[in-house]
């Protein structure tokens, strides 16, 4: 079993290991390095001391992680990014179990709605955001033809 919780200082490390396993897969689907492979670990430790990163841990192991941010600089929309699950630990619902997690933790700042984005190409992803109960509402075209990383945005409200 694992818990949620926000993430420590000590979790950095974890979190940036774990992002770049669940990511990885990624780079064979498009022909640039999806974002999360092109952090750093101090981006995950300003994410960290943001407030922005919640884990789901068995034991002392990161087993999955997922952020959120002010959409905009808004206060009642966040933005949902780089939720990454082990490999390991991918068929166990782990990720709802993170954002679920975020929700409520949302939902109790008075945050009203989420947004997330995902690459069109990835239908697990996709298909996973739907049974979390998101919605698409918009397509962003990759500018750069040769890029082929087209977006599709994604929303929840209560």
């Amino acid at each position: 079993m694992w818990s949620v919780e926000p993430a420590t200082p000590a979790d950095a490390d974890q979190v940036w290991a774990v992002t770049q396993r669940a990511f990885r897969p990624y780079q064979a689907k498009y022909p640039v390095a999806p974002e999360p492979l092109k952090e750093t670990l101090e981006q995950v430790r300003d994410d960290i001391a943001r407030g922005r990163v919640w884990v789901a841990r068995s034991g002392q192991r990161v087993i999955g992680a997922v952020r959120a941010r002010p959409l905009g600089g808004r206060s009642d929309a966040y933005e949902v990014y780089d939720l990454a699950v082990d490999p390991e630990f991918s068929q166990l619902d782990v990720g709802t179990s993170l954002v679920r997690a975020l929700e409520d933790r949302l939902r109790r700042q008075g945050v009203r709605a989420v947004h997330l984005q995902t690459g069109l190409r990835d239908a697990p992803a996709i298909e996973f955001w739907y049974r979390v109960g998101y919605r698409p509402y918009r397509l962003d075209p990759d500018p750069d033809p040769a890029g082929g990383y087209d977006r599709v945005w994604f929303s929840k409200e209560w």
